[in-house]
């Protein structure tokens, strides 16, 4: 698995060479991009041949832009759905999400998120904290949580 935050979305060109040309990127069987609008997930999925879902978090003020995470794969994605995350930043007053999907790698069904929680400076640590529990709380629903325990 592989996060990448492309900045706002603006070099989708140079997002998607990076991609495809470093071989440890390019072989990923999932890739988590944040700060994506949907013509750029859809930019990037069909450069690179991936299956990909995005739910937009909330519109950017700078730039009036709806921006959200997105997951990408070459496998395929069966079931997809957004994880509002508790509490808004302080400075923009903004939302977050997770965006999570079921994918299935070969036989087995793997539950991904792709995750872009409030910056530290727009607030408290305990807040934060709030929003990664909600993610966890989400997959904790999954009855194929054979990862929980390590958590």
């Amino acid at each position: 698995m592989v996060t990448f935050n492309v900045k706002f979305g603006e070099d989708l060109e140079g997002a998607t060479a990076v991609l495809r040309r470093t071989p440890e990127l390019r072989d990923a069987d999932v890739i988590a991009l944040q700060e994506m609008d949907e013509r750029g997930v859809d930019q990037i999925a069909r450069a690179l041949s991936l299956n990909g879902v995005y739910y937009a978090a909330s519109v950017h003020p700078s730039n009036n832009k709806a921006f959200g995470p997105a997951l990408l794969s070459p496998w395929p994605i069966t079931r997809e759905w957004k994880v509002l995350l508790p509490h808004q930043g302080y400075a923009r007053g903004q939302r977050r999400i997770a965006t999570g999907a079921e994918i299935l790698i070969g036989t087995r069904r793997v539950r991904a998120y792709s995750v872009h929680l409030e910056m530290p400076l727009r607030l408290s640590e305990a807040k934060r904290k709030d929003q990664v529990r909600a993610v966890l709380e989400d997959a904790a629903n999954w009855p194929d949580r054979w990862w929980w325990r390590a958590i």
